[in-house]
């Protein structure tokens, strides 16, 4: 059966709409890139050799209006979240893949899920982290009962609400099956960052209680527990799943892990992948170089490790913050959340298409 393809136009090539370009080119049997916006003329040229047939444009509701895509991407500053959304029901679009977070006020995001409903258009947020290995290792190792029945979910993140908390109240929900809250309380801290494209306050903290039982906390910014050192601040998060027999964590540097206890047990033990050798210290982890490189977005979901030869490096335990210098063999990512700079990004794109390799999810 011959799939479909889709049509797609994207507007804005910051750090983040590179990588949504790469990972619809890299699945080419599934979208066409029909059109790109920037209001950067060196970006739209860089696109242009790498696509000859892509259109390029310097004004969204032009190329909207011309090329009436199936899928609207745009990876914008939530303060053009509503408009752009206008903009797609205005011009047909099917499908929108957007940037966190939906929308900058509960009003906004009510109105946009109103519009997307009466015009039939299908809505992804980039919360993206959850297809990482790491975390899909811990949404196994949840479903496996060895850490027994699901008690508490902590989210922390040193990036503020709207920026990096978003994620992690997606990531609550999620590990816990999609549970509703019955009731949350919070408490908001420092005007800092009410300013920045992604306004915050400088520190949020969250309690909710699910439906089926489960208590969430959630903490973002400044406030919430470091366990990485400050050079590392983007990636410096972490998802705990507490139950009834021990606990298991997530981070999105690529690491993971149970608690001592279950680390002692023959069960977690036995569990490992066929052909991996077995590390003779429970805290000592094989790094290892999975794929050369790796994009991150609504289309696909990828992550590029990068380690050196070492196997000395130590996991930061659960109860213990990490050492003020990080080794260079913990994993990191090329996911839009570590800091490289769009040049980056727009200088690496056109040399290297060969080396995307995808993995879904």
């Amino acid at each position: 059966m011959k799939k479909t393809l889709y049509r797609v136009a994207i507007s804005g090539l910051g750090n983040r709409g590179w990588s949504h370009l790469a990972g619809f080119a890299a699945h080419a049997d599934r979208f066409q890139v029909s059109a790109v916006c920037s209001s950067s003329a060196d970006k739209l040229r860089i696109v242009k050799s790498r696509f000859e047939d892509c259109l390029t444009y310097s004004d969204t509701e032009k190329m909207l209006a011309e090329v009436r895509p199936d899928v609207f991407c745009f990876a914008t500053p939530p303060s053009v979240r509503l408009s752009y959304v206008r903009l797609a029901a205005r011009y047909g679009v099917k499908a929108i893949a957007m940037e966190k977070p939906i929308a900058g006020s509960l009003q906004e995001a009510r109105e946009i899920s109103r519009i997307c409903s009466e015009h039939g258009i299908q809505v992804v947020v980039c919360h993206q982290h959850k297809y990482l290995p790491s975390f899909v290792r811990l949404k196994q190792f949840v479903q496996s009962g060895d850490i027994g029945e699901i008690v508490r979910i902590h989210g922390k993140t040193r990036g503020w609400l709207y920026n990096s908390g978003t994620h992690f109240v997606d990531y609550l929900l999620w590990i816990n099956g999609g549970v509703k809250a019955d009731w949350v309380v919070g408490h908001v801290h420092g005007k800092g960052k009410l300013e920045d494209s992604h306004p915050s306050p400088e520190y949020a903290l969250g309690e909710l209680h699910f439906g089926n039982g489960v208590t969430g906390i959630i903490e973002c910014g400044y406030l919430s527990p470091p366990y990485l050192s400050e050079d590392r601040f983007w990636t410096d998060n972490r998802l705990t799943v507490h139950g009834t027999h021990g606990y298991a964590w997530a981070e999105t540097d690529g690491r993971w892990g149970p608690s001592p206890d279950i680390r002692r047990d023959k069960c977690w033990k036995g569990r490992r992948r066929p052909g991996r050798r077995r590390s003779r210290t429970p805290f000592r982890r094989i790094t290892r170089k999975i794929w050369p490189t790796g994009w991150m977005t609504a289309a696909s979901s990828t992550r590029a490790i990068s380690t050196s030869a070492s196997t000395d490096t130590k996991y930061c335990t659960p109860f213990a913050p990490a050492p003020s210098t990080t080794p260079a063999s913990i994993c990191r990512f090329r996911a839009g959340c570590t800091g490289t700079s769009s040049d980056a990004w727009s200088r690496s794109f056109p040399t290297s298409p060969q080396n995307i390799r995808t993995v879904e999810h």
